[in-house]
């Protein structure tokens, strides 16, 4: 299974791969082959950026990651209660990101800013979309991060939708960086810098018993 979007990209190169090995069979011209082989290069890149396998989360008072890839960052703000988790996606990382917990959708915004490498600091102020979600333990924000080669945010979800932890909630289109903002004083952080993770199968955090329940949202 692809991720939704990367179609375009496949099939697209493809044919041009299709129609470059063509124009060298009729023509004989080098270039036309030259240029064949170098799609089919990046057609077998694509081939692993765009894949979005089937993920099944843990059920009860786990928070899952919102991304595949390294954990480069936990921080906690402790006026605002609000604990950071980092996590950087290269290239060969599964690239669809999804929802840490079960929700709504709040409130959806693109910040428009620069481009500097997603595991710098700095990132934090580059291009980025920032989801707000209502959850059991109060309203969540997860933040997609435009890295130095990611031009490209795509959302799946929209304002007002209820999403179940795991769903798809987008993807960036060649690598960057998604943070999660939880309420410090109603999670046990279950990872640490450097653990690798999956998007809706690693356990992140944990909700503290007494503030969970099975009821909804």
């Amino acid at each position: 299974m692809f991720a939704r979007g990367g179609y375009t990209w496949i099939l697209g190169t493809l044919l041009i791969s299709a129609v470059s090995l063509l124009y060298y069979l009729i023509t004989n011209i080098i270039i036309f082959l030259d240029l064949a082989i170098i799609l089919l290069i990046f057609e077998s890149f694509l081939l692993i950026f765009f894949r979005d396998p089937e993920r099944v989360p843990k059920s009860g008072p786990s928070i899952m990651a919102p991304a595949d890839g390294k954990v480069i960052m936990i921080s906690q703000i402790p006026k605002q209660n609000i604990t950071r988790i980092a996590i950087f996606m290269n290239v060969t990382n599964v690239h669809v990101n999804r929802a840490p917990l079960a929700g709504r959708v709040l409130i959806m915004k693109h910040y428009p800013g620069g481009f500097s490498p997603a595991y710098l600091p700095e990132a934090k102020q580059n291009e980025r979309l920032v989801t707000q979600i209502k959850t059991q333990i109060g309203i969540i924000k997860i933040i997609q991060i435009a890295g130095l080669i990611a031009q490209r945010i795509v959302p799946y979800i929209s304002p007002g939708q209820y999403l179940k932890k795991g769903e798809r909630i987008g993807i960036i289109q060649f690598g960057s960086r998604v943070d999660v903002l939880l309420p410090t004083d109603k999670i046990r952080i279950r990872i640490s810098v450097g653990a690798k993770v999956h998007a809706g199968t690693s356990e992140i955090a944990e909700i503290k018993s007494r503030n969970y329940s099975f009821g909804a949202v």
